[in-house]
């Protein structure tokens, strides 16, 4: 029987000579395999989040191998032991199926924050260590526009995205992500994150998470300042005269109002949802989860309250979007008023100078039949010239007369009035 195996392993294996020496050959290669695995997912886990890779002990693989095995596994992201300073990224593009390309702002559990990183770290190992989901990544790469926003509750964590806000919140860690090469976040709110998280007072992760809610809608306030003062200024330009460039100023603004009630909006929906989520509300408390304290389902007094407060600062402005909305909307209405009663004025204008050309031309008859080449004995009679003339003025103007009379019948039983100015 033991023939038989070596033999169907020499016909399959010509160049080995012994299936049990090619067994043990492929064990060792597979443990080696997984072992130089093992530390690249570790050295990535402790570059992306701040900590010292362990040093290489003697027996490390040789550079030469650990190249090789490289080219056979998924590539290596960056970490510290084997870039030794920070690369600067060449395109803004997508990492890889396995990868993540982002610039990660550490706030450690004192409130400090530590050296950004920046580079390609692997999801795996980021999700493995915060106990979240591979799609959960997507909140916290900027590489991917259009996002809505959102924020999930994770049993470890809390990934917000709001603007242009991701942040992955924990019991004792912050992380804002930026794009690679990127400055998104202003001085002050890293200055000011920091600042609150080092206040003993509350939970770390609310203290967090209420900093980023504030700077989220005292950027939608800013915002709204500005498209008010704009819209405002057109409307008033627009109540003294209509003109071309205060309609294409009017209709800038009402895109720009609007896609700013829709971004209001999804933000003011990401509070709805998480307050009728009572779970969400309950496992945001990190800390006393970390302590093997978590609170029920139905204790979440302080979360809920942090919410609804925020949830009333988006109401308001919402409200005072669409109160703007609709002031434009009356504008709109109220111009195309005026200019459909202008209009009207030039089409009566020009049918008034069709009815004068008509009635000019019926004087012209009159000349024309005196002018052809036959003999009449009018010639010769003294008064004619003035009777004629007369009779063809009397023409004319009865004709314009009668014409224009009928006109303004027409537009009085059509519902118009008329009106010498605006």
């Amino acid at each position: 029987m033991g023939s038989e195996k070596v033999n169907s392993c020499r016909t399959q294996w010509p160049y080995m000579n012994d299936c049990t020496a090619w067994r043990n050959f492929n064990s060792t290669r597979l443990l080696k395999l997984e072992t130089f695995e093992k530390e690249t997912s570790q050295r990535r886990n402790d570059a992306a989040f701040g900590h010292t890779p362990p040093e290489r002990s003697s027996t490390a693989v040789p550079p030469k191998e650990s190249i090789h095995r490289r080219g056979l596994g998924e590539s290596v992201s960056f970490s510290r032991a084997e870039g030794g300073t920070l690369p600067s990224p060449a395109t803004n593009i997508p990492g890889t199926k396995k990868t993540l390309k982002l610039k990660a702002l550490i706030f450690d559990a004192n409130g400090d924050m530590q050296r950004p990183l920046e580079g390609e770290f692997s999801k795996i190992g980021i999700c493995s260590r915060h106990s979240l989901q591979p799609r959960d990544l997507r909140k916290m790469d900027n590489t991917y526009s259009e996002q809505l926003p959102t924020i999930l509750v994770r049993e470890k964590a809390i990934l917000v995205n709001l603007l242009h806000f991701k942040a992955l919140i924990k019991a004792d860690m912050a992380i804002m992500a930026d794009t690679l090469g990127s400055n998104s976040y202003s001085s002050e709110f890293l200055q000011e994150l920091s600042t609150n998280l080092k206040i003993q007072e509350g939970s770390y992760e609310f203290r967090a998470l209420e900093t980023i809610l504030l700077t989220v809608i005292a950027a939608l306030q800013a915002e709204q300042l500005e498209l008010f003062a704009r819209v405002t200024h057109t409307l008033e330009r627009l109540d003294e005269r209509v003109a071309e460039e205060e309609l294409k100023a009017l209709l800038l603004s009402r895109r720009g109002i609007d896609q700013f009630a829709i971004k209001v909006n999804a933000i003011r929906g990401v509070f709805i949802d998480i307050l009728n989520n009572d779970e969400d509300l309950a496992g945001m408390y990190l800390t006393a989860k970390a302590a093997g304290r978590p609170n029920k389902i139905s204790d979440h007094i302080e979360a809920e309250l942090l919410f609804e407060h925020y949830l009333n600062l988006t109401d308001e402005i919402s409200n005072a979007t669409h109160q703007l909305s609709t002031n434009i909307s009356a504008t709109q209405a109220i111009t195309n008023i005026v200019l459909d009663s202008r209009r009207n004025q030039l089409i009566n204008y020009e049918l008034k100078a069709t009815l004068a050309t008509v009635a000019i031309s019926t004087g012209a008859l009159v000349a024309s039949l005196f002018g052809m080449n036959l003999t009449t004995n009018l010639e010769q009679t003294q008064g004619v010239f003035w009777a004629v003339t007369g009779t063809a003025i009397i023409i004319a103007v009865s004709f314009y007369v009668i014409a224009a009379t009928r006109l303004k019948r027409l537009i009085a039983a059509g519902g118009f009035k008329k009106r010498n100015s605006l």
